[in-house]
């Protein structure tokens, strides 16, 4: 069974400035890149950019004409072409590959890039349009396959976040018990700014979670603080203080000594009226002066 979604399809503009210009500044590129630089590089590097490039764009499509088997290079293809806005060309070059049951990385990564598909075309749409909740709605459904996916911590921050723009709720908790039961590979600031989304989301157990995870990414003893302690306050903010103290032993790590940590955990244990935890923080600080 197949995903069913019709995308309104914009036919790309046509510019008419100085063609033939364009065209050979692009067969020279084109050649250039060929005869210096091995495929799989050139390929890899095009994989890493953050950036459309109608010029990588032409390389994999001239690319396609030696290797038109070659199924990575048509997703690659299709990266370029949604990142442009060709949206009738992604469509093409993707839904091939596109099946409810994928069983290997090219038939889930096509699933990912045809949601990025949807999601682009669904939001031109008014918000009480039916078009708009007809691809939203296969937007979820998409979402449910893509949760259980193989995919790295990076591609499943990325899910997460499309989850909790959803307000897929089941879905949120399914993959961020993937992302916090990992090893944490990712920077700090990715784990940071999920966990801000999952405290705008309202999960403060979530979010907490996050932060800590950043806490251990970060590089600096000011950073690793910073993290500590918005861990901490998100669970503040749920009214989850039991919580918080059972967890601040687990997680201070390099922060036993520190005197500005010690000084928040003061005023915390005083705001949760724990008087006696307050008073063993107050001493270590005294300790450390």
């Amino acid at each position: 069974m197949r995903f069913q979604y019709d995308a309104k399809i914009k036919k790309p503009s046509l510019k008419l400035a100085s063609p033939w210009l364009i065209f050979l500044s692009i067969v020279i590129i084109l050649l250039l890149l060929f005869l210096f630089f091995p495929k799989e590089a050139l390929l890899t590097n095009i994989a890493k950019q953050k950036q459309p490039d109608k010029i990588a764009r032409q390389y994999l499509h001239n690319l396609l004409a030696l290797y038109p088997e070659d199924v990575k290079l048509k997703l690659l293809l299709a990266e370029q072409h949604i990142a442009l806005g060709d949206i009738e060309k992604a469509i093409k070059t993707v839904l091939p590959y596109i099946d409810e049951g994928p069983d290997n990385a090219d038939e889930w990564k096509a699933i990912w890039l045809y949601y990025q598909i949807v999601q682009t075309d669904t939001y031109q749409y008014p918000e009480q349009s039916e078009k708009r909740k007809e691809g939203i709605k296969q937007m979820h459904k998409m979402l449910h396959v893509l949760a259980k996916g193989p995919f790295n911590t990076q591609q499943l921050v990325n899910l997460l976040q499309a989850a909790i723009g959803l307000n897929d709720s089941s879905v949120v908790r399914f993959i961020y018990k993937r992302i916090v039961n990992r090893k944490p590979d990712q920077p700090s600031e990715v784990y940071a700014r999920l966990a801000k989304a999952a405290l705008s989301y309202g999960d403060y157990k979530m979010s907490a979670d996050l932060y800590f995870l950043a806490q251990q990414q970060a590089p600096l003893l000011a950073h690793k603080r910073d993290y500590f302690i918005r861990g901490l306050r998100s669970l503040q903010s749920g009214n989850l203080l039991n919580e918080a103290f059972e967890i601040v032993d687990k997680k201070i790590n390099e922060l036993k000594q520190d005197r500005k940590t010690l000084l928040f955990l003061t005023h915390l244990a005083l705001s949760a009226n724990q008087p006696e935890k307050a008073q063993q923080y107050m001493k270590r600080v005294l300790y450390l002066r």
